[in-house]
Formats: C-alpha cells, structure tokens, sequence
C-alpha cells in the first residue's frame, strides 16, 4: 500500500514536510468522493479553510472541524471535535465502534490545499473521549 502524493513524490523534502502535520486544524467534508460527498465515509479532509466557509457549510450538516497528525510512514490520527458534528452525522457515522470508510479519500494541505495525500478505504475504529471521536487512518 503506497500513498498517492500529488505534487510531491518528484519532491525528496515531501517527508520532512508530512512531518510538519502536526496538530493541523482540518476541515472534514463527510460522504462519498466517488457519489459527489453524498452518502458514507469522508469525501475529503481541507487544511485551507475560513471560518466563514465553515460556518456556511457546517449548517448543511455535511461538514465538522478537527484536527490531524501524521504518527508514522503510513498512519495518520484524524481528531473529530464533537460540538462541530450535527446530530444526523453522529448517527448515521459514530454510532458503532466502526468507521466505514468505501472509498479512499484525499487530504488537501499546504498553503492553497495544493497537495494531496490519499488516505485508504476500510472499516477504521472509532476511539471516542468527552470532546472528540478519533480515527487511525492508513495512507
């Protein structure tokens, strides 16, 4: 399993900068990317954005804040903060112990979203605390 990075891999720094995502605060675009984000998985994972656009898009209950980290060559920790998940996305997506994720999906980061990393398809467990439900995602 390899990780698709878009404007990276002819780049011998993309490492060290997949090393800087740490604590990167994200936005979490829920659904299918294949079926135009609609039904399940996450659709696609935004480190550009405002808080304006998420605000906007928060109310089509499609959307919630959190944060990443990168924790090796191949696993990176999504953090769901709770108070930005509606009430439809907590049952239709965190009401097991299982994440179902049908398809890859992209993470968009650097300065414009510029770079992509994919992050794979599968069946992710869902570790919940007070605040947040956090996922170990493969890439």
């Amino acid at each position: 399993m390899y990780a698709t990075m878009n404007n990276l891999h002819s780049t011998p720094s993309y490492i060290e900068e997949l090393n800087t995502l740490k604590d990167i605060k994200v936005e979490v675009v829920f659904g299918n990317p294949k079926k135009g984000c609609r039904g399940s998985g996450i659709c696609r994972l935004n480190t550009a954005f405002s808080i304006e656009h998420f605000k906007e898009v928060f109310r089509s209950c499609r959307t919630s804040s959190g944060q990443i980290n990168i924790l090796s060559s191949d696993l990176l920790q999504l953090d769901i903060y709770k108070n930005t998940v509606c009430n439809r996305i907590v049952r239709k997506y965190f009401s097991s112990n299982t994440f179902y994720m049908p398809e890859p999906t992209s993470l968009f980061f650097g300065r414009q979203n510029e770079k992509e990393l994919t992050l794979l398809a599968g069946d992710y467990r869902i570790v919940e605390t007070q605040d947040q439900y956090t996922l170990y995602l493969n890439f």
